[in-house]
């Protein structure tokens, strides 16, 4: 019980001694009051309990508790603003020198680090409005190719369905020939002279077997019908590829044109870029990136652990580069990987 009563009360002291407030007024408590402080701590060992007492009695005698108090709370408040005043000036010079005095200091020595704040929120605006549209591209592609991949397994079952068609015709033409000559045999008899009663059996029998057949017939047309539908539908399937293939490539050329657009204000030069790649160790990532383009691969194609490595500044170095060549607009990604791979091998040769 006692421990917990003690524990409480450490708690507390402990949790008021952290407050700033209080722990100003015990220290200008003690120190206006420090003699008293300093006679508890030094009394003679000689001194009884009783002359202690009356040290502290005489002493708040002269000077009034409540009094002394009032003044030690108004110096308090005094320190803590102005303790906080000059927190606030500090902060401010601090403030200051970093993004005032430094970025002028870098823009004089080093232009080339510092962009202008007015360009560098249009770069990351167009940047983020061009990974937006670029995700959505993407999306519709995968849309269009899984689409496209719904087509190609239905023209698959249309091939089969239309070489089932060809012995279907080839039976329909049978039967048809089967009743024309059995048309023919029943002209024939009625014409012939033999007895009513024979010709009358062989007439039925033949026309029985003429109306089984015209069933027949009916049904294979009924399934040659089906047959010329799914080929119809498979005509339209062709169709759709076509539309698919050609958005394919609408596709392609504006992840290309997307890609085109989102480059950096051109500042750097060959060695300048070279020199960025050498220290955050990727020249030989960077190389591999052109041979595969060179090579004729998209930069969406390459594999999966590549494109991890490969960020969008290596893309923008890539363009920035193709760049410094001159007026190579109108190179495709497969000239900008050749001009990219023996730019880097000849400069690497040359070292």
């Amino acid at each position: 019980m006692f421990d917990k009563v003690f524990d409480s009360f450490k708690d507390n002291f402990s949790q008021k001694s952290r407050n700033p407030f209080l722990a100003t007024i015990l220290t200008i408590w003690i120190f206006r009051n420090w003699r008293l402080v300093y006679g508890l701590f030094t009394f003679d060992e000689k001194t009884t309990q009783k002359a202690k007492i009356a040290y502290i009695s005489n002493y708040f005698k002269k000077v009034s508790f409540y009094e002394d108090l009032f003044y030690c709370i108004g110096y308090a408040f005094g320190a803590l603003v102005i303790t906080y005043c000059l927190l606030g000036a500090s902060r401010f010079i601090i403030d200051l020198y970093d993004n005032i005095i430094l970025p002028r200091i870098k823009k004089i020595t080093d232009p080339k680090s510092i962009v202008d704040k007015m360009v560098f929120d249009e770069v990351v605006t167009n940047l983020g409005s061009f990974e937006k549209k670029l995700a959505d591209e993407r999306e519709a592609r995968i849309k269009a190719q899984n689409e496209r991949d719904s087509l190609e397994s239905r023209n698959a079952d249309l091939f089969v369905s239309n070489a089932q068609l060809l012995p279907l015709k080839e039976e329909n033409e049978k039967l048809s020939n089967k009743v024309k000559q059995n048309e023919i045999k029943i002209i024939e008899l009625t014409e012939s002279h033999v007895s009513f009663k024979s010709v009358e059996q062989d007439y039925f029998l033949v026309k029985n077997e003429n109306e089984k057949l015209k069933v027949q017939i009916v049904n294979f047309k009924d399934e040659i019908a089906g047959l010329y539908e799914i080929k119809r539908d498979r005509e339209v399937v062709e169709r759709e590829n076509l539309k698919l293939e050609a958005e394919n490539i609408k596709l392609e050329t504006e992840l290309n044109d997307i890609l085109n657009k989102s480059i950096l204000p051109n500042q750097d030069s060959i060695d300048d870029v070279q020199t960025q790649l050498k220290k955050s160790g990727k020249t030989l990532l960077f190389i591999e990136l052109a041979k595969s383009i060179y090579n004729g691969k998209s930069i969406n194609t390459i594999n999966s652990e590549s494109k991890e490595l490969i960020s969008y500044s290596e893309k923008y170095n890539l363009i920035k580069l193709r760049n410094s060549a001159g007026d190579v607009k109108q190179y495709e990604l497969t000239d900008l990987g050749k001009h990219v791979f023996l730019l880097l091998r000849t400069s690497e040769q040359n070292k």
